[in-house]
């Protein structure tokens, strides 16, 4: 989770490193059945549907970001059949594909396939839950899974967050303090609550400090860079003002 050596990886690297993880994940889950960790030819069969850097590397966050998840809960939370559909789910996040459905179905089988759709769905509505309390866990883990740069340590943070605006206007350059706004309002508005579910539901989740201690550092980094970029604008308006009287 602290890493970021793998924004360099190419696809290749990635697909290696995904499955050398699967032993680690076993000792994570705390079981030594294969079955609850995905296998190896569906990982190199998703990795091979797009084989841009950019999407697997986002591919291998989602991934090592959800298996951490599942570690900080209780190993009653899930069966071994749940574990296994978050793990699905976090590796084909990214782009949900038709040719995604197809392998799901492949590996794993159609009612495989009914579970992740709903997860998808229910991740990716707008729906605003007028009580967080009530969301169902593993919808609560894809949710916090859609913004999990902001649980990361702040240069891995910011890494996507910029190319995030590189993608989708790549002739723009946002001001500091649009950026540090728009992260301030994600914070408050989506992953504080999330973030108070999983803490309120599994207090043993907070033991692992790191996605905690990681939000509330680029929440106090943001604020700070907000202030300080609206205090400078204060500045200079002001001795505008007194220039032109």
């Amino acid at each position: 989770m602290e890493s970021e050596r793998h924004l360099t990886f190419d696809n290749t690297e990635l697909v290696n490193e995904t499955i050398a993880k699967r032993p680690q994940i076993c000792s994570i889950f705390h079981t030594k059945v294969d079955r609850e960790v995905i296998q190896e030819d569906f990982v190199r069969d998703v990795y091979a549907t797009n084989r841009s850097d950019y999407t697997s590397v986002q591919r291998y966050e989602h991934y090592q970001t959800m298996c951490h998840f599942i570690s900080l809960l209780p190993a009653q939370t899930f069966v071994s059949n749940e574990r296994m559909v978050l793990q699905i789910c976090a590796l084909c996040f990214v782009d949900f594909s038709n040719e995604l459905v197809k392998l799901i179905r492949k590996y794993y089988g159609e009612d495989t396939v009914d579970t992740i759709s709903t997860l998808m769905a229910c991740t990716r509505c707008n729906e605003n839950y007028d009580n967080y309390q009530r969301i169902d866990t593993r919808v609560l883990l894809m949710r916090l899974l859609a913004h999990s740069h902001i649980i990361r340590p702040f240069h891995v943070h910011i890494y996507w967050v910029y190319k995030a605006y590189d993608t989708d206007n790549p002739y723009e350059a946002p001001t500091l303090t649009c950026v540090a706004k728009q992260m301030l309002t994600l914070a408050n508005s989506e992953v504080k609550p999330l973030m108070h579910v999983l803490y309120t539901r599994f207090p043993s989740s907070h033991r692992s400090t790191t996605i905690f201690d990681n939000f509330s550092r680029n929440e106090i980094i943001w604020m700070t860079y907000y202030t300080a970029e609206r205090v400078s604008m204060d500045l200079k308006l002001s001795e505008s003002s007194k220039l032109s009287v």
